[in-house]
């Protein structure tokens, strides 16, 4: 029975934390967890920086921190093959003591944005070209055969499909980068044009500075009073 405000205290610690070699079993075990940490093939950024936070918060909550430093680059060094490139040019442009958890978890997943979606589109079209040459090979068997069946039209059929799709595709590139060429283009015009104007006020009031340095008297009509 607790008599004492220290014992109430020891009690609730003991309960709810555990006794000392309970704690140490506890944060021996994370620890572990922490070491072997390794993000798998099919998670998210999302995902594996939550399960992340988690044995980070649980360790943090029994005594044991750590660094900013210790973070990130804990998170780099667990990270797939594939993300070679950004943690190089991480580690080469950033300061690790000062870059932050959350501000290293957004320049992961807006380059798992920009770059895995180019990934998956080139994959896509090399599926699609593959399938193209694929056609290509029975059409040409479709040739040299006497006999035609309803199959080998229809992969005639689709071969063309797939020709007519694959030019559509490249006219709509083609046109999305001209209009980006173009807006650029403008953009560089009309900064010049500003240039222009900030030169010609420029040296209009270096003109005007000058005559009246060479000819005081211009001002005063300004000047006299009535």
């Amino acid at each position: 029975m607790c008599e004492t405000t220290f014992d109430i205290w020891r009690t609730l610690e003991i309960t709810h934390k555990g006794t000392s070699r309970v704690k140490d079993s506890k944060v021996n075990l994370l620890l572990h967890d922490f070491e072997l940490f390794r993000m798998t093939p099919s998670e998210t950024i999302s995902d594996m920086y939550t399960r992340f936070t988690d044995v980070v918060n649980s360790l943090k909550s029994l005594g044991k921190c750590f660094s900013n430093f210790e973070l990130t680059n804990k998170i780099l060094r667990f990270l797939p093959k594939s993300w070679d490139p950004k943690v190089i040019a991480i580690q080469e442009t950033k300061n690790l003591n000062d870059f932050s958890l959350k501000e290293l978890i957004g320049s992961l997943m807006t380059y798992k944005m920009s770059f895995f979606e180019h990934l998956e589109h080139d994959e896509h079209m090399n599926h699609l070209l593959k399938n193209k040459k694929d056609l290509e090979h029975r059409t040409n068997e479709c040739h040299l055969s006497d006999d035609s069946s309803d199959e080998d039209n229809e992969g005639i059929e689709l071969l063309m499909n797939l020709n007519k799709f694959i030019k559509q595709k490249s006219k709509i590139d083609n046109e999305l980068e001209r209009r980006k060429r173009s807006k650029k283009k403008k953009k560089k015009k009309k900064a010049c044009k500003e240039e222009s104007s900030r030169e010609e006020a420029k040296w209009a009031l270096t003109i005007f500075d000058n005559e009246v340095r060479n000819s005081p008297k211009l001002l005063l009509p300004y000047f006299e009073i009535t």
